[in-house]
């Protein structure tokens, strides 16, 4: 059933604005467009001239990678890490060269101005005033592409710790990027994502390729920065069924938890997949190899499960104030809840956890919805109110 543009939605898996763009340029159809102001043409000018600037950076990267001796450890650096040479080559993976104005100097002979560099986050200017250097130098190279596959920004890995203490770094917010509203990797994995109709959130750039290269395809990454609504919403265009699997650390328990609270609120399927030792896809996938990373994501948890684990590895849940400890902590979770089934199945799962009542949950959750109104309404009286006139009042 439907029509064309269904036809290419399901089909090749695009949105329905992309088959319309798609199947207008095939059938030699101008689509009309909202005349632009003079200002408007401008800024959409200057766009297209950086993004042709980063797609000529992302270019040079590559070049000095697979072309140069000073790239030949970067080379060797990504093939010692299992990447392939068509997954460098699918992810465009580059090198910026040892010393200072490499890409400065090769820019300039392409008639691009220093402003453009320094607005794009490609250069720095000298501390002491005169001229500059590349922002990026002697790290491995990952063009950040937006979903329609456009370099927007870059990301650097350092090979030697030697040189930085800072391991990664991104680029700066620029007019093409910023770094809470995209996801590393979405471009290539949007069609995967939605053939499956599910995404599988990662924690970086080594997880993602890792991951491509063992043919899971549908993976995302946030950019060195927390999950936002901002990128649960670009990725729920694709899928609302979404895995999150960060690393077992401090660090990555705490970014898997507000991952899940931003992507529930939304509306999001949620599930946690584990992996045994705290470690990453990555790692997890050169020893073990796809299947097994598949089992795992086939025991993934649903986030009331995942969370009441967690509670409950640090609390002693054979005393009384364990137990009302782990149910507070989740009745602002279960209250979020728009579904009947969905609160009824996640009290059930409380109630075996615990070895509680429902009934008992149930009250709870009576307190608390009462508690919260409360507290919403004493929010909406200014402090400085008077108390209304009775009666009896002179």
């Amino acid at each position: 059933g439907g029509n064309v543009f269904k036809f290419m939605m399901e089909i090749v898996h695009l949105t329905f604005p992309e088959a319309v763009e798609k199947l207008a340029k095939r059938a030699g159809v101008t689509l009309p467009e909202k005349e632009l102001s003079k200002a408007e043409k401008q800024a959409l000018a200057r766009r297209e001239r950086f993004l042709q600037i980063n797609e000529v950076v992302a270019k040079y990267y590559q070049k000095v990678l697979l072309e140069t001796k000073s790239g030949a450890k970067y080379h060797t650096y990504l093939n010692q890490r299992g990447m392939s040479d068509d997954v460098i080559a699918k992810f465009t993976l580059g090198a910026c060269q040892p010393g200072w104005d490499g890409l400065y100097r090769f820019l300039l002979q392409r008639q691009v101005a220093p402003m453009e560099m320094e607005q794009l986050g490609l250069i720095l200017p000298r501390k002491e005033g005169n001229g500059y250097y590349d922002r990026f130098r002697e790290r491995v190279m990952f063009p950040i592409r937006n979903e329609r596959g456009q370099v927007v920004a870059f990301g650097g890995r350092i090979i030697d710790n030697n040189i930085s203490n800072q391991k990664y770094m991104n680029s700066p917010d620029t007019p093409l990027f910023n770094k809470g509203r995209l996801l590393y990797g979405l471009d290539v994995a949007k069609s995967s994502i939605r053939e499956k109709d599910q995404a599988i959130i990662v924690e970086g750039y080594m997880d993602v390729i890792a991951c491509h290269q063992y043919g899971v395809t549908n993976v995302v990454a946030p950019l060195g920065t927390a999950f936002t609504p901002e990128q649960a919403k670009l990725l729920m265009r694709n899928t609302y069924q979404i895995c999150v699997s960060f690393d077992g650390d401090t660090a990555g328990s705490k970014a898997t938890w507000r991952s899940l609270d931003i992507l529930a609120e939304l509306g999001a399927q949620v599930k946690v997949i584990t992996l045994p030792d705290g470690s990453d896809p990555d790692e997890f996938l050169k020893k073990n190899g796809s299947e097994a990373f598949q089992a795992e994501i086939s025991k993934s948890q649903e986030l009331i499960v995942y969370k009441i684990g967690r509670l409950m590895e640090n609390t002693n849940t054979d005393e009384i104030a364990g137990k009302m400890q782990i149910v507070k902590a989740m009745l602002g979770d279960i209250m979020k809840m728009n579904s009947p089934v969905a609160r009824e199945s996640a009290v059930n799962i409380i109630s075996q956890k615990l070895q509680l009542t429902e009934n008992a949950i149930y009250s709870e959750l009576k307190n608390y919805n009462r508690s919260s109104n409360f507290e919403e309404r004493e929010k909406n009286v200014s402090p400085n109110a008077k108390p209304p006139k009775m009666k009896n009042d002179t």
